[in-house]
């Protein structure tokens, strides 16, 4: 039952993005492709922790992630256009290692530590529908503000492992404390609402191009619940679009 719901919800999630195709015409349709663009981005997304958590913003790292999109776009006056379709969206992030000094009976140390570090960055991916405003201020620049919700399921997820290894103070490896599975983006809500807004740059008509600068941060959180310390992301991406 389960399963099914989950079928239902993206089929339901996937069916949104459609209501935004352009429906003027029988003759619209024919042109579809002129307000069809589709484009990358590259992203650096963080994890942001309630203040009980503090302690993992200050040891969290990160790498940059991608984003690839396919969107419609549909003028609503002079300066407002209205724009959605669908985007893929992955980052990746770890956890810094932290260095433990081991104390004896007595409350010294020994000159051995523990070593507890992550053995692969760890992974979510979404299938986001945006629903965006597109405003062009001015006429004879080409400079533009965007800005509006997204909404996002999760498709994928990569697990890894978390372990503590004891060293000898000359930096051989003694023995592992323990291993565990760090199952946080397994456990990650599957739904996510974000907001975002950026600034853009229309290339054409020399070339049918547009760059963004987007900053997005997470409504909903993107991890919750009682075993579970709430965390939202944030990101940063530069994005390049080609109109066809």
């Amino acid at each position: 039952m389960h399963s099914m719901l989950k079928r239902i919800s993206l089929f339901l999630f996937l069916s949104l993005g459609l209501l935004f195709i352009p429906m003027r015409s029988i003759q619209a349709q024919n042109n579809l492709f002129e307000n069809l663009e589709v484009g990358a981005s590259l992203n650096y997304s963080t994890l942001h922790y309630e203040s009980d958590g503090d302690v993992l913003n200050d040891i969290i790292s990160y790498d940059f992630g991608f984003q690839i999109h396919a969107l419609i776009n549909q003028d609503l006056s002079e300066k407002f256009i209205l724009q959605s379709g669908l985007e893929y969206f992955f980052y990746t992030y770890e956890f810094e290692d932290q260095i433990i000094q081991q104390t004896g009976p007595n409350g010294g140390a020994t000159g051995n530590y523990y070593k507890n570090s992550m053995t692969e960055s760890f992974s979510t991916s979404y299938l986001t529908v945006p629903i965006r405003i597109q405003y062009h201020p001015f006429s004879n620049y080409p400079i533009y503000f965007t800005a509006g919700p997204e909404f996002s399921y999760k498709i994928g997820y990569s697990n890894g492992t978390y372990e503590s290894v004891l060293y000898s103070e000359n930096d051989e490896r003694m023995q592992e404390s323990y291993s565990d599975e760090y199952d946080v983006p397994e456990s990650a809500n599957d739904f996510l609402v974000s907001g975002i807004a950026g600034v853009g740059y229309n290339l054409y008509p020399k070339v049918p191009l547009s760059i963004e600068l987007k900053a997005k941060h997470s409504i909903t959180p993107y991890l919750s619940g009682g075993n579970y310390i709430k965390s939202w992301i944030r990101s940063l991406s530069f994005s390049v679009s080609y109109s066809l």
